[in-house]
């Protein structure tokens, strides 16, 4: 699966809250600069699904968008259903100790908890293996961290948020070990 910077066709099959099984064609493709619009929106929303408030949501400001210049510098991809569809995106970039950053994994609140958020961190890792990383590192959202201990990753310390009283977790995970076989 290292077809960096090609079109990746997945099917997923998965068992989403006691619902029969779906099948679900999921096409993760690299993001274009047209696409910042949209991906701002994808964030926007998936950060409102935790009860944030607007406040907070519009303090945060500039992390929730995206630029067209972002996306031609990072490796950012969206997750699509079909061409009308997307669905969730990540971003990654490689730094120059051989760690990969994991800089964002967005999901629309729809898909939440449907196997999306899944299927786009495997490919993270994917992209971050293509790009020879060792390790991936990020800071989450608190409402994310279990769902990144569940795929493998270590909390790795927590920082002070720019909202006050807020700290966000700093994950990682090993890249040669970050595929469990009870997730897969």
């Amino acid at each position: 699966m290292h077809i960096l910077g090609k079109k990746l066709r997945i099917l997923l099959l998965f068992f989403a809250r006691g619902r029969k099984s779906e099948e679900r064609h999921v096409e993760i493709s690299k993001a274009m600069p047209q696409d910042a619009a949209l991906i701002k929106q994808i964030m926007l929303a998936s950060k409102a699904y935790w009860g944030y408030s607007e406040n907070w949501i519009a303090a945060w400001g500039d992390r929730l968008t995206i630029s067209p210049a972002y996306i031609r510098e990072n490796e950012i991809y969206i997750a699509r259903e079909n061409p009308q569809s997307v669905v969730g995106l990540h971003g990654i970039t490689l730094h120059e100790n051989s760690i990969c950053e994991l800089l964002e994994l967005w999901v629309i609140p729809q898909r939440i908890g449907t196997g999306i958020g899944r299927l786009l961190f495997l490919h993270a890792l994917e992209m971050a293996r293509a790009l020879e990383a060792n390790e991936m590192i990020w800071e989450a959202d608190p409402h994310a961290a279990g769902f990144y201990q569940h795929m493998g990753a270590s909390h790795i310390r927590d920082i002070d948020s720019q909202l006050e009283g807020q700290r966000l977790p700093v994950m990682g995970i090993k890249i040669a070990s970050s595929v469990r076989s009870d997730t897969v």
